[in-house]
């Protein structure tokens, strides 16, 4: 893929491509509508640099970005990994238990996709992902308080509630990236935010023990802790951006317009620490 896909609308002919997808006119449109989204998408060619690495490590909008990518999708690892397991030991044969897991990626597909686009939609990002984390909260809290003698198919149903929830990773990501420029830390960050959501899988494969089985009642404690301290994150992190937002834009409406052609001909800020640079929410 990495030979097959263009660097930019600009730059679709190659040997792979024939010559090319988009007629002049085309490209310059296109260049034109993702430069106008995105200011910083110009130095796209720019390598990366030292000072990108140092903008990074001291940014901690980013680590809360992290550290929601962590403890968020830490508490999925269990319920994917053992959802067979849970079927089978509330009653079910291992073939049906296999077949009772499919109705879950099928429903977490559908709203995972009606909630992305919900939230290009309205330009809203967090309240969104909410959607998936509230979701896995009370999905928890079912499989914790159903009652031993509930029958198979409510140990079912509690069970695919929790595993179909919606997935919000990938709107995190966009919402990450929107809002951290230059493009050299922004291809940093996001390459950060991948490895969190790869290591957390090692603490989390362990939340579910085999002295815990077949209820994980202890394990489904933790999974709700994990699952509201990262509800708190994202509301944290949304009103953080949007306190940022509201004293950049009283600062910026305070600036004569002198003030603000100095500011943009001789600050040193850059990329997502500008004066003019606004956080999407």
């Amino acid at each position: 893929m990495d030979f097959y896909l263009p660097s930019s609308p600009a730059k679709t002919a190659g040997l792979l491509r024939g010559q090319g997808w988009f007629t002049e006119r085309q490209a310059k449109i296109a260049a034109t509508r993702i430069i106008r989204d995105d200011l910083s998408k110009k130095e796209q060619d720019r390598p990366i640099t030292w000072n990108d690495a140092k903008l990074a490590v001291v940014d901690t909008k980013l680590w809360t970005h992290l550290i929601i990518t962590f403890v968020g999708m830490m508490s999925l690892t269990p319920i994917g990994t053992y959802l067979p397991t849970m079927i089978k030991t509330s009653g079910f044969s291992t073939t049906d238990s296999n077949l009772l897991t499919v109705p879950s990626f099928f429903i977490n597909l559908i709203f995972s996709i009606l909630i992305a686009k919900s939230s290009d939609y309205y330009g809203e990002v967090a309240l969104h992902a909410l959607i998936g984390t509230l979701w896995s909260l009370i999905g928890f809290i079912a499989l914790e308080f159903l009652p031993d003698n509930a029958g198979r198919w409510s140990w079912y149903g509690a069970a695919l509630f929790t595993a179909s929830s919606p997935s919000w990773h990938g709107m995190q990501i966009a919402w990450m990236s929107s809002n951290i420029a230059p493009v050299g830390k922004r291809a940093l960050a996001l390459g950060a935010v991948i490895g969190a959501a790869n290591i957390n899988g090692v603490p989390g494969s362990q939340i579910y023990q085999d002295s815990d089985a077949p209820r994980y009642r202890t394990g489904n404690w933790i999974n709700i802790g994990l699952t509201i301290a990262t509800i708190f994150l994202f509301l944290f992190q949304r009103f953080r951006y949007s306190l940022t937002n509201v004293w950049r834009e009283k600062k910026w409406n305070n600036m004569s317009d002198e003030e603000r052609k100095r500011y943009l001909q001789t600050t040193k800020d850059v990329g997502s620490n500008r004066l003019d640079f606004r956080f999407r929410l």
